[in-house]
């Protein structure tokens, strides 16, 4: 339940740290591979959300997002490898279309 409380607060410490600071701090995996459908939701919301501020952007989300999308293929367990196809949906229009085309889509297809 933790979590859960805790994503929704993702994006405005992301605006007071830079991309590198956020990223040693606050593990996404954590969030991104929780047994909780709903937390895995907010998780990829927040990234969605914090593609948006100047200091990140697409970038950021090739770096530290898609790597933990693409994981997700592998995956044993069907609801966590659905992971990959909600964050196509939520964080692909923050990525460049280079890295969709070459990361994202092939893994989800």
């Amino acid at each position: 339940m933790a979590k859960l409380t805790f994503t929704p607060l993702l994006p405005a410490l992301a605006a007071l740290m830079p991309a590198a600071a956020f990223g040693h701090a606050f593990a996404l995996a954590r969030f991104v591979t929780d047994g909780a459908s709903l937390v895995r939701l907010d998780a990829l919301r927040a990234c969605a959300t914090i593609a948006t501020k100047p200091a990140y952007g697409p970038r950021w989300v090739e770096a530290e997002v898609l790597p933990l999308l693409v994981g997700r293929i592998g995956e044993r367990d069907y609801h966590k490898r659905a992971v990959l196809l909600e964050g196509l949906a939520v964080v692909a229009p923050h990525a460049s279309h280079d890295a969709l085309s070459k990361e994202l889509l092939p893994a989800a297809l």
